[in-house]
């Protein structure tokens, strides 16, 4: 550094010195002006900057840290969630792939009883007795009349008791018996009895006795199975009775209504 001293009279004194210091002359004291050079003050700058710069690298760097944890969790879940639903659409298609073969199964088994039924049927007509011959001398009305006691009492052999309830009608309107549906027992919750004739494939169906009171209780569920009607009184104090059977008829697994029943109120 460079030392200027500043002189009271001609006998001054100019000194160099490298450490500041109070210059003694003549008995008087001559003050010292030192000029530095800010260095230390430009260095302490530097320093400062240096480290806000270095803190604001360690603060995006621990956010790209975080950022990328984040996206390895939302990934995980989403191939999670992926694989998940995954499995549920597989568990969905066995499921589906069981019922259509239980149902397979059941139309199998039904054709299979079906036709056992017949085949029962017609060993007991093979092995019916035979009249005698005392019956070719009868007269032609007699052996007439006979024959159609014949056929009516096969016809009522073969004529079976069955209790179900109608289908929706299709999108053409048909109405239909599903033979699945049908039981031996009769129920409140089955509408109709069924009179069918399995060989023949033709039957009939009227109200179910004991479900008069359920029926009665909601008309508006009977329009779509029988002859449209009309209604008006003390639902209280009417029932509801057959007034011309409805007609149906076998087609595979079902039984389709070719004539709707027709009823009335008393």
């Amino acid at each position: 550094m460079i030392m200027n001293v500043t002189p009271f009279n001609d006998s001054s004194m100019i000194v160099q010195q490298n450490d500041p210091q109070v210059i003694t002359t003549d008995n008087h004291v001559d003050t010292v002006i030192i000029k530095e050079e800010q260095t230390n003050g430009n260095v302490g700058t530097s320093r400062d900057w240096g480290a806000s710069d270095l803190g604001g690298w360690l603060g995006l760097f621990a956010a790209l840290c975080l950022g990328v944890f984040f996206w390895r969790i939302i990934s995980s879940l989403k191939a999670e969630n992926k694989r998940i639903k995954g499995q549920l659409s597989q568990l969905e298609n066995k499921v589906n792939d069981s019922l259509n073969q239980l149902n397979e199964k059941v139309e199998s088994m039904s054709g299979s009883l079906d036709l056992q039924y017949r085949e029962i049927k017609d060993m007991k007509k093979s092995h019916s007795p035979v009249r005698g011959s005392n019956t070719v001398s009868q007269p032609k009305q007699e052996v007439k009349a006979e024959k159609t006691e014949k056929i009516v009492k096969n016809t009522k052999e073969t004529t079976v008791i069955r209790y179900a309830t109608l289908q929706a009608p299709d999108e053409n309107g048909v109405l239909r018996f599903s033979e699945r549906s049908m039981t031996d027992t009769p129920s409140p919750q089955k509408l109709f009895l069924l009179e069918i004739n399995p060989e023949v494939g033709t039957g009939v169906y009227r109200i179910n006795p004991i479900a008069v009171s359920v029926i009665m209780s909601d008309l508006q569920m009977l329009k779509d199975f029988v002859k449209p009607f009309t209604f008006s009184g003390d639902i209280a104090n009417a029932t509801i009775e057959d007034k011309t059977v409805g007609r149906i008829s076998k087609q595979g697994a079902l039984w389709v209504v070719d004539d709707p029943l027709e009823i009335k109120f008393v």
